[in-house]
């Protein structure tokens, strides 16, 4: 788990998509002829040396009321560059914490990009949650002490959900080997096929219930709140990084920014010691 943030502090996305297709392949190409992107090894001299937990430290599940706990210690402890608030609360009453960071944390400042991280959609999937967590403590630790960090805080205003699903992180069991345990919320609907879409085909196709759900609709309320310029949804089950639109069922989904989110995607991807491997067609 070491080293899981450096790609994280380095391109702060994903979203959702297929790399895709033999375009994609030469978008790719290109990139690395120009040296756009970087790997881990380079990513590793540019951010240099910060302070990040110990392997014991890390090396646990947080429920929920240590969730709330270790984002409030954080929150008393560096209230200068940190804010913690609640959007809302789960079907169940669990709060949806969200610690935000930066250089006057409290506030939008024009022209600066608001970017935001949300783990734990699916309430077994947890390693997203975990990861977010302690993002936020190495960023807080290491500002005003590593240039790169810094640098980053003071740029950028980043906001961090780690658990969107904490009724379903509640139900879920560790050794659960059906690995279906807990990934739905309280009602039993998966929040990853909840959002609405202009698309019918989409919108008929994902929709696992006519009804949209508490956690869902609290989403939507902050991402319009806040004029977010890029989100990254952390998932946990496989290495991959998926961009928009990520819906087509043998067919291209392409949005109108493709060449960018191939490029953030496979920015991320390449930034990763073992994820990177080749571009996956589907």
């Amino acid at each position: 788990m070491p080293h899981w943030w450096l790609f994280c502090l380095f391109c702060p996305v994903i979203s959702t998509t297929n790399p895709y297709l033999s375009n994609d392949e030469d978008l790719i190409k290109s990139y690395e002829n120009k040296k756009w992107v970087k790997n881990y090894d380079d990513i590793r001299l540019l951010v240099a040396k910060f302070w990040e937990p110990s392997s014991s430290a890390i090396n646990k599940h947080h429920d929920y009321y240590e969730t709330t706990n270790f984002l409030k210690n954080l929150s008393l402890r560096f209230p200068h560059i940190c804010t913690l608030n609640s959007i809302g609360r789960s079907i169940e009453g669990r709060e949806l914490w969200v610690l935000t960071l930066g250089k006057m944390p409290k506030y939008h400042l024009p022209g600066r990009p608001e970017f935001k991280y949300v783990g734990n959609m699916h309430g077994n999937e947890v390693l997203g949650k975990e990861l977010l967590l302690h993002l936020a403590s190495v960023l807080l630790n290491n500002y005003g002490k590593n240039k790169y960090m810094t640098k980053m805080m003071d740029s950028i205003r980043i906001h961090i959900l780690p658990s969107m699903n904490p009724d379903g992180y509640a139900k879920a069991q560790e050794g659960d080997e059906t690995g279906t345990r807990g990934r739905e919320n309280a009602n039993g609907v998966d929040l990853n096929r909840n959002f609405p879409s202009q698309d019918a085909y989409r919108a008929h196709y994902h929709r696992s219930t006519t009804e949209i759900q508490k956690e869902t609709q609290l989403i939507m309320q902050w991402s319009r709140s806040i004029p977010f310029v890029l989100s990254a949804n952390l998932h946990s089950g496989t290495a991959l990084v998926n961009y928009p639109f990520d819906d087509g069922v043998g067919e291209r989904s392409r949005t109108k920014d493709n060449d960018l989110f191939v490029m953030i995607a496979y920015s991320y991807a390449r930034a990763h010691k073992r994820m990177f491997k080749k571009v996956i067609h589907i």
